[in-house]
C-alpha cells in the first residue's frame, strides 16, 4: 500500500449526535392512522402552505390548505384504503417535509 506521507490516520466520527436535535415545523398524529390524522402546522410571518397526501405512485390524493400561524387540521382518511401513503409540506413553493402515514 502507498504511503504518501500524509500524517496518522483519524476517523471523522460524528460525536454530538446525541446533542443535535432536528425538529419540524409540525406534527402529525396518529401513525399509523385509522380514520382521522390530527396535522398541526406554524407558519411564521405571511407565509401560506400546503400539505399534499400522495399516494406511493405519485397521484396527489388531497390538498390541504394552510394559513399563516398555528393551525390543527383533522382529514377523514376512513375513505383511503390501508396502505403506504406520503404528507408532502409545502411552504412559499418549497417542499420542507415529508412524512409517511400508515393507513391501517
Amino acid at each position: 500500500m502507498p504511503d504518501f506521507k500524509l500524517g496518522a490516520l483519524t476517523p471523522c466520527w460524528p460525536n454530538a449526535v446525541g446533542e443535535v436535535e432536528l425538529q419540524a415545523p409540525y406534527k402529525i398524529y396518529p401513525n399509523p392512522v385509522a380514520k382521522h390524522l390530527q396535522i398541526e402546522w406554524n407558519l411564521n410571518g405571511d407565509s401560506s402552505g400546503v400539505v399534499q397526501l400522495v399516494d406511493l405512485t405519485g397521484n396527489i390524493l388531497l390538498d390541504i390548505a394552510f394559513n399563516p400561524g398555528y393551525q390543527i387540521k383533522s382529514i377523514d382518511l376512513s375513505a383511503l384504503n390501508s396502505g403506504i401513503y406520503i404528507l408532502r409540506f409545502i411552504s412559499n413553493r418549497q417542499s420542507i417535509g415529508y412524512e409517511k402515514i400508515i393507513k391501517r
